[in-house]
Formats: C-alpha cells, sequence, structure tokens
C-alpha cells in the first residue's frame, strides 16, 4: 500500500487539501497529516474520516531555531 505524508503549515480547514487526501484515502492510499502548528478544525475534520493526523507545534521565538527543529522533528517522523 502507498502512504503519503501531507507537511501542511496550517490547521485551518481547505477545500483543497481535504478534497485531496479524501480521493487518495478512497483510491487505497495511506494519508497522514503532520502539520507545524496545534491541532485545529482541520486535523478535526480529517479524523473524522479516519485519517491520522500529527501536529508539531514549537515557539517562533528564533527563526532559525524553528526551522531547525521543524527539520530535526521531520526526519525523525519520517
Amino acid at each position: 500500500m502507498k502512504k503519503i505524508l501531507f507537511y501542511y503549515p496550517s490547521n485551518k480547514r481547505s477545500n483543497s487539501i481535504e478534497t485531496l487526501i479524501e480521493e487518495l484515502v478512497n483510491s487505497g492510499v495511506n494519508v497522514v497529516l503532520l502539520t507545524t502548528c496545534e491541532k485545529g478544525q482541520l486535523h478535526e475534520s480529517l479524523e473524522k474520516n479516519g485519517i491520522k493526523t500529527f501536529s508539531n507545534p514549537i515557539s517562533k521565538s528564533s527563526m532559525l531555531l524553528y526551522y531547525i527543529k521543524q527539520i530535526w522533528f521531520l526526519i525523525n517522523f519520517c
């Protein structure tokens, strides 16, 4: 089974992202959503359809440190 990770910067609902993810799931692809912010409406909507969602909220006090932590988390997550 194919597996696709959507790495997305927002937790707001987006019709285009939700439709794409749901169509991929309906065609037999295992889809996972990972966002760079706290869980929100997008996560709730996708979880209702059985799609696994994760989040990695990190403080943006230092942008360099923020990106290093996000990259490190993404590598370990994969």
